[in-house]
């Protein structure tokens, strides 16, 4: 929520009383503008899981908002946190929690912060397949700067920040893991392209051998699934029974522009706060606000004031030659 108040000019504020939530471990909290302290938006945040309660994590817009309802956004952010044995005990969030409660704050930040008069045009509702997962995996980065993780990792007894040897194993695993993460999301988009296009169902290769092929044209060796395994077909069409087409391109291309526009921020220095701020704000501006209401395309350009680049994803993970 500090984050937010530096970067994108919000203060965030927890109701207490009264919260009148689905259980009694949701949290609410206001976001008002920090020029003014008009109300922007409400959050839900519903941070453990529990029996009968949906599994992973999401984000779900309770009301959209808009100027023409004359109404704020309400949000809800959904996660899978451990529960805490005791009441007085804290919680504890593994690096996956974290990235994840970041993810789907950036889904909220698009929502809440969008200033558009038709509620459905707000965060990524409507957006291109391509740039749904822009803002999400952009709030992810900061989790993995230096002079950030410190600041919320901390030891609960102590109060001792994250060693800085630590965060550098963290940061080489998750490059490890991306690097891989590239090979499998390339695989299941190629063949889902193929499968929706030129694939035959009556010709020499059969499904299970497409699947084969590709995964042994662009997985590594002890990626590729067995002969029998039969789970990057199940993924595809359970993503498409979802209504999500093209899932894999969605968050690769998605993150081509996170990478793009994090420099900008990474560009004025982390440590110039007034540079921080004024980059932030171009960002709500030309993104937040506008939703769905423009072309993704046309709001990158706006922010940037260039093309989308590939250059600073390939140099986050170690891709380029």
């Amino acid at each position: 929520f500090n984050l937010s108040t530096a970067l994108f000019g919000v203060i965030i504020e927890e109701q207490v009383e009264n919260v009148n939530g689905w259980h009694h471990e949701v949290r609410l909290f206001h976001v008002s503008d920090a020029k003014d302290g008009t109300h922007l938006a409400s959050l839900y945040l519903d941070p453990f899981r529990r029996r009968f309660k949906n599994t992973g994590e999401f984000t779900l817009p309770l009301i959209t908002g808009g100027s023409a309802s004359n109404t704020g956004p309400v949000v809800c952010i959904s996660c899978n946190i451990k529960t805490p044995t005791w009441d007085s005990d804290p919680a504890y969030l593994t690096l996956d929690d974290t990235v994840a409660i970041f993810h789907e704050y950036g889904h909220a930040l698009n929502l809440m912060l969008t200033n558009v008069e038709c509620g459905s045009f707000s965060g990524a509702q409507n957006v291109e397949d391509d740039a749904s997962e822009f803002v999400s995996q952009l709030m992810e980065y900061w989790i993995f700067e230096d002079k950030f993780l410190p600041v919320i990792a901390k030891n609960p007894s102590t109060g001792e920040p994250i060693p800085s040897e630590d965060i550098a194993k963290m940061k080489d695993e998750r490059v490890l893991r991306k690097g891989r993460e590239v090979l499998h999301r390339i695989a299941l988009g190629q063949l889902e392209l193929e499968l929706l296009s030129g694939f035959d169902p009556k010709g020499d290769e059969s499904i299970i051998g497409l699947q084969r092929r590709l995964a042994q044209e662009y997985l590594p060796p002890v990626d590729i699934p067995p002969k029998s395994d039969i789970s990057m077909l199940q993924q595809i069409f359970v993503s498409n029974a979802n209504g999500h087409y093209a899932s894999q391109y969605r968050y690769l291309y998605s993150e081509l522009m996170s990478s793009d526009a994090f420099e900008a921020f990474r560009d004025v220095g982390f440590q110039n706060e007034q540079g921080m701020k004024n980059i932030g704000e171009k960002f709500r501006k030309a993104i937040l606000n506008v939703g769905s209401s423009a072309s993704s395309e046309c709001a990158f350009e706006s922010f940037g004031g260039s093309p989308l680049s590939n250059k600073a994803y390939l140099k986050r993970y170690n891709l380029a030659k």
